[in-house]
């Protein structure tokens, strides 16, 4: 950056330039002081013409008379004289608060949870929810133009240099105005621009919290590959980057309500997985459906019951060995729809099913036994009283299919993912009712 109008130690207006801290397109940002504090002065970098002086006045006019606290204020402004290549001219400016962080810089911050870096989000949400109900869309959203105000501890929308005012006629809707990075395909092709180009942006920003990475095209990191318990932002992002604008959604606003919906949902079933932890048998479907984020938090709540969920991430790739008594009660459970399918099977081929089972003792039936499990010997038995129905070759496949598959079973669940686990927990209590265990590391070792 370069203080091409050599202005730094002298004034402008009742306030002296400090430091130049920022530079964009059309402006220059100074650290300046006036009565021992210090602010933010936005000088205009362009030339006076008829165009640019109504583009700074209409966004002067917008941020000082605006009645929304998340959008940057302007303090002061006025023209000044200055010199630029040894001839006399003028500029436009106007005086904001200091800023001392950015969001891009609060993004890249590993230490801020990824709750509140969603509650900023929703910030810069609110601001532009005000700006749209002005008539006013920014086409340069961007994490740079996003605003930390410590005093409050909410994120402020500014620099709407390049914004479009409605009937102000200051910028044409299909200009080429905005960051490359950020921009909406309307805007790269130079098409008309309305209000869902900033939506667009806003879905880059949505998904960078949580990837770090901004999108570009169909191919890019999705959240649920990062923060699991938060998958289903996956899908709010999909809508706001639809290429055609018209199938984004109707308005900001709609973004912050599916967002507010999504969190009240996580938040009560933490509620609920907290009660889970206390009550096994909570598990019950009939009371409570578990979904995906649910599951990601179970072993976390345990492990991490002193420390915030959210500062910490919880991949699919976390594994965990399954306790014996688990996997036997799995595959009980997985034993019985095999023969119950058979038997329909059978019963639909017209083929005669005779009972010819030869006692209890038959060698296919010792297999069975090994899965006897202290307090549900009476499932072992209804399969058997099931297979007793087949013919014994029939009996044979089963078995001798099912010695093998059980092999497998165990082998894969030596190393399983948390969803998985949760997942086979699910399947079990559909059937068993689980009850008597004390705790959820029960079921994990």
């Amino acid at each position: 950056m370069k203080d091409i109008f050599n202005i730094i130690g002298k004034k402008i207006g009742n306030y002296k330039i400090v430091d130049l801290i920022n530079e964009g397109g059309n402006s220059f940002i100074y650290k300046v002081s006036f009565n021992n504090k210090f602010y933010a002065l936005k000088l205009s970098k362009r030339k006076p013409t008829k165009e640019v002086d109504n583009r700074f006045a209409n966004e002067i006019k917008f941020q000082k008379e605006s009645r929304s606290k998340y959008i940057v204020t302007v303090l002061d402004y006025g023209i000044c004289n200055l010199t630029f290549k040894k001839k006399k001219t003028t500029r436009s400016y106007y005086v904001m608060p200091l800023y001392m962080k950015n969001f891009k810089e609060v993004l890249k911050d590993n230490k801020i949870p990824i709750d509140k870096k969603i509650s900023y989000y929703l910030d810069v949400c609110n601001g532009l929810e005000y700006a749209h109900s002005q008539k006013v869309f920014h086409r340069d959203i961007k994490p740079e133009n996003i605003f930390f105000d410590d005093k409050n501890n909410i994120m402020v929308l500014g620099d709407f240099g390049i914004a479009h005012f409605i009937g102000k006629n200051n910028t044409k809707t299909n200009e080429k105005l905005a960051n490359f990075s950020y921009c909406s395909p309307e805007q790269k092709s130079r098409e008309k621009v309305t209000y869902k180009t900033d939506i667009y942006s806003m879905g880059l920003i949505l998904n960078e919290i949580f990837t770090n990475t901004i999108p570009s095209g169909n191919n890019y990191i999705e959240i649920k590959e990062k923060f699991p318990l938060y998958s289903g932002f996956d899908q709010i992002v999909e809508n706001m980057l639809e290429y055609d604008a018209n199938r984004r959604p109707e308005s900001i606003s709609d973004v912050k309500d599916e967002i507010n919906i999504y969190i009240n949902i996580l938040e009560s079933n933490i509620d609920n997985i907290k009660e889970f932890l206390k009550k096994p048998d909570f598990i019950n479907p009939n009371a409570y459906k578990i979904s995906i984020e649910d599951i990601a938090l179970l072993k976390s709540l345990v492990n991490y019951t002193n420390k915030s969920i959210f500062n910490d991430c919880y991949h699919n790739w976390i594994y965990y060995k399954v306790d014996k008594q688990i996997v036997d009660l799995l595959f009980l459970y997985r034993l019985d729809e095999i023969v119950e399918n058979k038997i329909c099977y059978e019963a639909n081929s017209n083929e005669r099913v005779d009972i010819i089972f030869n006692g209890y003792e038959n060698e296919y039936f010792s297999f069975i036994k090994t899965l006897y499990i202290k307090g549900y010997e009476s499932y072992a038995e209804k399969i058997y009283k099931k297979m007793v129905i087949l013919k014994d070759y029939h009996i044979k496949e089963i078995i001798e299919n099912m010695k093998e598959e059980y092999k497998n079973f165990c082998k894969n669940r030596e190393f399983v993912p948390i969803i998985g686990v949760l997942y086979d927990l699910i399947d079990i209590n559909l059937e068993f009712s689980i009850n008597h265990f004390d705790d959820i590391e029960n079921y994990i070792i």
